[in-house]
């Protein structure tokens, strides 16, 4: 009896390392396998991470340009406003000046008839 309890007790030491090299080689293989995923993973994040960033970059981009527009757009309409502005200064003190120069013609035209009457 003492001869089979012990080959029994054998056996199962057996079956347990057994058991363990198989759970050590399941482990180590899952352990392996999450490395390799996880260097896969830190590739990718990298990879991600310059797309992203050429996509805020493009992102910044468009809002300057659009900005830049924007400036240059009011910028040339300011200068057509103030062309325009000074053409109707100027056209409209023409105007004043010539309406002067007739009053004052008439004036003088007016001064010679009279001159000439008295």
């Amino acid at each position: 009896l003492l001869a089979f309890w012990r080959e029994a007790t054998v056996r199962s030491r057996i079956a347990a390392r057994a058991l363990l090299r198989i759970k050590s080689r399941t482990n180590s293989r899952a352990f392996a396998s999450w490395v390799e995923n996880a260097r896969f993973l830190r590739g990718q994040r990298v990879v991600v991470s310059r797309a992203l960033g050429r996509l805020q970059h493009r992102v910044i981009a468009n809002a300057w340009e659009t900005w830049a527009s924007a400036i240059a757009f009011v910028r040339l309409n300011n200068e057509r406003l103030r062309r325009a502005l000074m053409f109707i200064q100027r056209h409209g003190l023409g105007r004043a000046f010539r309406s002067w120069q007739d009053l004052v013609m008439n004036h003088l035209k007016a001064e010679k008839i009279l001159g000439q009457v008295l």
